[in-house]
């Protein structure tokens, strides 16, 4: 989803990158703004075109990272939950 500017106009959109390939990526996007700038005025018959910004959007990343960290916690809670459960039944 692109983000928005002050003036409520899209500023770009958002690409989301494997860490491994972030870097390359990242390289060939910059490489291709020109030629997609340039298609999209064609395709879409426009006289001015706006730049084309990409922006890094880390949400999957961020997300995989929390699943772990509630993985961990559900993992330690039930380890707690055997434990307790163990030593009541003694």
């Amino acid at each position: 989803r692109p983000s928005r500017s002050r003036s409520e106009k899209p500023s770009g959109p958002q690409t989301s990158f494997i860490p491994l390939e972030r870097a390359q990526s990242s390289t060939a996007l910059k490489s291709a703004a020109g030629y997609i700038r340039h298609e999209l005025a064609v395709s879409l018959n426009l006289r001015l075109t706006p730049e084309i910004t990409y922006v890094l959007d880390d949400s999957i990343e961020y997300g995989v990272e929390m699943s772990y960290k509630i993985d961990e916690i559900m993992e330690k809670q039930n380890a707690a939950a055997l434990l307790r459960d163990g030593s009541e039944n003694e």
